[in-house]
This record gives C-alpha cells, sequence and structure tokens, in this order.
C-alpha cells in the first residue's frame, strides 16, 4: 500500500474514506479491522529465498497493471518490511 499510494492515490483516498479516515491514517485503521497478518518470517519463510522469490515477482504480469513498474531494490524492500 504505501508503495502504490503516491502513484495512484485516488483508489487509497475513496477507501480511506470508506473506512472512516484519511490516507495517512489507512494502514493503521485497516490493521484495527483485522489486516495485519503475520510477518513472512514468523509464516516459515526461508530468508534463502528472497532472491529467487523477487526474481518471480518481478516476472509476474500483473505487474503491467501498476503505474510504476517496481525496481528490484523497491521489490527487496518490501519483502523487507513484510519480514
Amino acid at each position: 500500500m504505501q508503495f502504490l499510494l503516491p502513484q495512484a492515490p485516488q483508489p487509497f483516498n475513496e477507501l480511506a474514506a470508506a473506512l472512516g479516515t484519511d490516507p495517512a491514517g489507512l494502514a493503521p485503521r485497516i490493521r484495527e479491522l483485522g489486516g495485519d497478518p503475520p510477518a513472512l518470517g514468523a509464516l516459515g519463510a526461508e530468508g534463502a529465498c528472497l532472491p529467487a522469490a523477487i526474481d518471480v515477482i518481478l516476472q509476474r504480469p500483473q505487474l503491467a497493471n501498476v503505474p510504476h513498474r517496481p525496481s528490484e531494490r523497491e521489490v527487496a524492500d518490501l519483502l523487507d518490511r513484510a519480514w
């Protein structure tokens, strides 16, 4: 969400309004509603698999639908935050 918000603010503005908050309060509101998934490491993911996971993620055709295709570094940062 943090990656896409600056690229496509309108859908996030609408989501925030629907959830009774503003875009800055969206992540805490989602967590409050039960949207705080466990970290990847807590789910048993192995850190040694991250480079291969990044390669696979960057090949996903769905990335053509985002306004800014993420770089390898951006995907790595995203996975680090999810760890």
